[in-house]
């Protein structure tokens, strides 16, 4: 391990529905690609510690695991291929045994940086986070987000805190823990105090104070009590493969503004991780290796060019345990989008 900081950490531990766990760990030695300080990605394991494993190959750092009433890992993700450097943390979802990862909300959107701590609300298809900033403390403003309305759509966004600015990632709020579609306990900050202290807060923002201390901030309000068990998803995969397959049903769902038949070809690449040595010097541009003037760490690898059939599809092979990404081509081999 190679970071500025020392050892390898298991956190952010949630069991899953058939008694094993979900959990972040450092264990494959990445490094954040503009930072010194170590990845941690979705790993899996029995109760015991038993078969511990990775269930993502992220190349930088994934948030709060949390299982979803149908059984799926509810996740926030840092997503830094090829786009802004510094603000897309989003929602995830994916299955326990690392399939069917599937971005969930925000990740084409500038505002909120970062949404952490989300779980979802009972009996609702809602999900409830901290809309917080890229670098700074895990702290912002409470909301809750209806994926339905739209992937990338404020209007699917209902900010407790500030409900005519829903995407606004400010403020002290923090660990919202779901009571409803409109209550939810919280740490959070009263006007004039110099602590977080629990509390409840309503949709339109009503607060009522549960429990402070002078001295100490408290954190992480949360329910004892029983909860329905979600479902199973069996594991599907045979994780001594080296290669998976790939289907693309229509490159062009998604692509607006693209002409059905522009695309031709599919380029796959693959995002690596940082595992070198830091370099040293008081820039922060100094503690990597870039490839690139415009914010480019990472190397690629190119693992090949497929073709698109007529209707949109492509089906193609790849290793497995690759972070792997497509790039829509046209006739001449030109990038059409990433």
């Amino acid at each position: 391990y190679q970071g500025s900081q020392f050892g390898q950490h298991d956190v952010s531990p949630a069991y899953l529905a058939d008694g094993r766990i979900v959990f972040l760990s450092t264990r494959p030695s990445g490094l954040v690609p503009c930072n010194n300080t170590g990845v941690a990605i979705l790993h899996v394991m029995n109760a015991d510690g038993s078969d511990m494993h990775p269930i993502s190959v992220n190349n930088v750092n994934e948030f709060d695991p949390c299982p979803l009433p149908d059984g799926r890992v509810l996740f926030g993700r840092w997503e830094y291929i090829d786009k802004n450097a510094l603000t897309i943390q989003s929602l995830w979802t994916g299955n326990p045994d690392g399939t069917m990862e599937t971005a969930l909300f925000a990740n084409n959107m500038v505002f909120p940086e970062a949404i952490l701590d989300a779980r979802p609300v009972p009996n609702s298809r809602l999900i409830v986070g901290t809309f917080a900033k890229h670098n700074s403390t895990p702290r912002g403003s409470i909301a809750m987000i209806d994926p339905r309305r739209g992937k990338n759509n404020p209007g699917a966004i209902a900010n407790f805190e500030h409900p005519d600015d829903p995407t606004h990632d400010l403020g002290d709020s923090c660990e919202p823990w779901p009571l409803s579609e409109d209550l939810v306990l919280l740490s959070g900050r009263p006007p004039g105090a110099k602590r977080n202290v629990l509390e409840m807060m309503d949709r339109s923002g009503q607060r009522l104070l549960l429990l402070s201390d002078p001295d100490i901030c408290l954190h992480s309000p949360m329910l004892v009590k029983p909860r329905p068990r979600p479902l199973t998803i069996a594991d599907t995969i045979d994780r001594k493969a080296r290669t998976g397959r790939l289907l693309v049903q229509d490159i062009y769902e998604g692509l607006p503004g693209v002409r059905r038949g522009e695309v031709k070809w599919l380029r796959v690449l693959e995002e690596t991780s940082r595992t070198s040595a830091r370099t040293d010097g008081p820039n922060p541009y100094n503690q990597t290796f870039l490839v690139s003037s415009a914010l480019a760490f990472s190397v690629k690898n190119f693992l090949g060019i497929v073709p698109v059939e007529p209707d949109g599809s492509a089906y193609f092979e790849v290793p497995a345990g690759r972070a792997v990404y497509l790039q829509a081509l046209d006739t001449e081999g030109r990038l059409v989008q990433s």
